[in-house]
């Protein structure tokens, strides 16, 4: 009887420790994520990268300031450093097709990116949702903006930012990704 007994208790704590460490884990790398975009502003802009969201948020700037092809490469090395940063390799491909300067065309680029890549879901991965979440926290975008439009939101300078909300009150067909569908009711 002792037997059985021990068995299961050698299994059910073999399911229960993996669960409180991932948990564990996912609290740790929630604050570590926070943390790095809380102190991004004040980050030099040729900070040693340690790690994909490093990458991420030195892409994010470079984007921001028109640097499309620092941009571009810095959000490569975001994907490649952390496979989970998907929508990094969204931004890679965008950014490439972007010309230089704040009055770029990174909004139509992220659509068709978007559009060519099969419209991938852009905050399936844990770590881009907890990266988004924690930039757009900082840095709130309208609130008619979808997944797409929060992302677009982060990497836009602020000619870019004027344009999204533009785009947000005119609603052409091809910006529709970058809305949120109208709720009805």
């Amino acid at each position: 009887m002792r037997i059985p007994l021990a068995i299961g208790l050698v299994l059910g704590l073999g399911a229960l420790i993996p669960w409180i460490l991932a948990g564990v884990w996912r609290r740790r790398e929630g604050r570590r994520v926070r943390d790095k975009v809380a102190t991004s502003e004040s980050a030099s802009k040729n900070a040693r990268a340690r790690d994909g969201v490093d990458w991420y948020l030195q892409g994010c700037s470079a984007a921001r300031a028109g640097e499309m092809r620092v941009a571009a490469r810095h959000f490569g090395m975001a994907h490649h450093a952390d496979w989970r940063l998907q929508s990094a390799a969204l931004l890679t491909f965008s950014a490439l097709k972007t010309a230089e300067g704040d009055e770029t065309k990174l909004l139509d680029q992220l659509v068709q990116t978007w559009h060519e890549m099969r419209e991938p879901e852009i905050l399936r991965e844990p770590v881009d949702r907890l990266l988004i979440d924690s930039l757009v926290e900082k840095d709130h975008p309208p609130r008619e903006c979808s997944d797409l439009g929060r992302l677009a939101w982060i990497v836009s300078s602020p000619g870019q930012r004027r344009r999204l909300k533009q785009l947000l009150d005119e609603k052409p067909q091809w910006a529709a990704p970058l809305m949120e569908p109208a709720h009805e009711g």
